[in-house]
């Protein structure tokens, strides 16, 4: 039986999946790199710090990762509060699914980014907790935010569902033992979702999902 429900934030509730590569682009032409010939979505749903670290990987750099990452969070305030186009629906299904059940948002962005976007669209009230992946000490695939998300929540993990975009987020979510929905989109259709419990493409199908969990 499902009690809480835990949403991840890119991909799932902003559409920015897409123009986030813009953005690392932006950041990292300060450092003579070009993004164009790396296929970015393989890194979908790593915090900052991972992001980076595979990109100078990729690229045979050694970086200076805590100062990109700062630039870059610089960078990120402006597609969150202006920039980044809203997933259809997202408000509307996010406040009719808190007045039934606890919710949470736990997201591998830094925690501040996450509250500038959801002011924005004004859900900030519905989320009786709020996780950053600056908060937590491993990133999705490691299962530790929804871990904790579900503790906070008071709730065990298997009661909860989590709704991702990301084979990270999929992997991190079974892991802790929670019932993972998938929203398919554009971003991620070449992404293998298969390990969710279910795929969904327009997030007030998860309504319907939920009668028949239970």
């Amino acid at each position: 039986m499902i009690k809480a429900i835990i949403w991840d934030m890119d991909g799932v509730l902003v559409e920015s999946e897409a123009m986030h590569v813009q953005a690392e682009a932006e950041t990292l032409r300060e450092y003579d790199i070009d993004l164009s010939n790396i296929d970015c979505t393989q890194f979908m749903g790593m915090n900052l710090q991972q992001y980076f670290e595979e990109i100078a990987r990729k690229m045979g750099r050694d970086l200076p990762i805590d100062e990109i990452i700062q630039k870059h969070s610089e960078t990120l305030r402006g597609y969150y509060s202006q920039k980044f186009p809203i997933v259809p629906h997202a408000p509307e299904v996010v406040r009719a699914l808190s007045e039934k059940y606890p919710t949470a948002l736990a997201t591998s962005m830094r925690r501040r980014l996450a509250d500038l976007y959801l002011a924005r669209i004004g859900i900030t009230d519905c989320f009786t907790v709020i996780i950053g992946g600056d908060q937590v000490q491993h990133a999705k695939p490691d299962p530790e935010i929804f871990l904790t998300a579900a503790e906070r929540l008071n709730v065990d993990p298997s009661e909860a569902l989590i709704i991702e975009d990301s084979g990270h987020g999929i992997h991190a979510g079974k892991a802790a033992g929670a019932t993972v929905l998938a929203r398919q989109a554009d971003h991620n259709r070449t992404q293998d979702l298969s390990h969710a419990d279910h795929i969904i493409t327009d997030l007030r199908e998860i309504s319907e999902k939920l009668e028949v969990l239970g």
